[in-house]
């Protein structure tokens, strides 16, 4: 069982073998899953927080910490409340949970 839940974990991720690779962050446990995995295929991973006025700055703190801590390049893209309000009827329509910390 364990064989064949990391070839399907494994086998998308085949395509970004050793490129450079960009991944959203929140250094919550899926990120982090993707992270190591891309890691493992020698992707060069860069982790992408975003940061909406100051909103979420639990989020950002430990999503910082878990980037230095696993030796990810990590940015933080900001994003004025308004852009995130202007965006928030699509995104909100894609997910099944709370948009907001």
């Amino acid at each position: 069982m364990k064989d064949i839940l990391q070839k399907i974990l494994k086998e998308p991720l085949k395509e970004v073998e050793g490129r450079e690779c960009a991944l959203m962050f929140t250094g919550g446990f899926d990120s982090v899953l993707l992270a190591l995995l891309l890691q493992q295929c020698k992707a060069k991973v860069t982790a992408v927080t975003v940061q909406f006025d100051n909103f979420n700055p639990r989020t950002i703190k430990e999503a910082t910490e878990t980037a230095y801590k696993m030796g990810l390049t990590h940015h933080i893209l900001p994003v004025t409340l308004k852009e995130f309000l202007k965006v928030f009827p699509v995104l909100s329509k894609l997910l099944y949970r709370p948009v907001l910390d």
